[in-house]
């Protein structure tokens, strides 16, 4: 049996930041708001609803990244372009405003490596390439 897709979105910050979300069990371990995708769900819907879940962000507008296989299972990667709100702790772990050192030293760090360098360049916190639109 095969595993269930998984949805990541990256939510840019002030200064080259992303938005991360800590492991409930290590508050040090910090990767982007993501999940699993449900059933029936496009990757899209399951983007936006787990971010809302795990950081109380509303996000209202999508940019497709990327769909690669990683470990096993098919992972869709977006940017949010238009998202509201301020983010909150969840039971999924600290939410904070982080640099892409701290995602790459992560559980998930080899993807999130070169999911940043396929970023360039916006990443290493140019601030080029960005078309955010902070809503509210």
């Amino acid at each position: 049996m095969s595993r269930a897709d998984a949805a990541l979105v990256v939510i840019p910050g002030q200064g080259g930041t992303v938005l991360g979300v800590s492991r409930p069990d290590d508050h040090d371990d910090f990767g982007l708001p993501g999940g699993s995708v449900e059933p029936g769900e496009a990757p899209e819907a399951a983007a936006i609803r787990e971010v809302l879940e795990e950081t109380g962000v509303v996000v209202t507008a999508l940019k497709k990244l990327e769909q690669v296989s990683y470990r096993g299972r098919a992972v869709h990667c977006f940017l949010a372009t238009e998202f509201s709100g301020e983010p909150r702790r969840s039971d999924e772990g600290v939410v904070a405003w982080v640099t892409w050192d701290v995602l790459e030293r992560g559980r998930y760090g080899d993807y999130n490596r070169r999911l940043h360098l396929s970023l360039s360049p916006m990443g290493r916190g140019s601030g080029r390439g960005r078309a955010i639109k902070k809503s509210g």
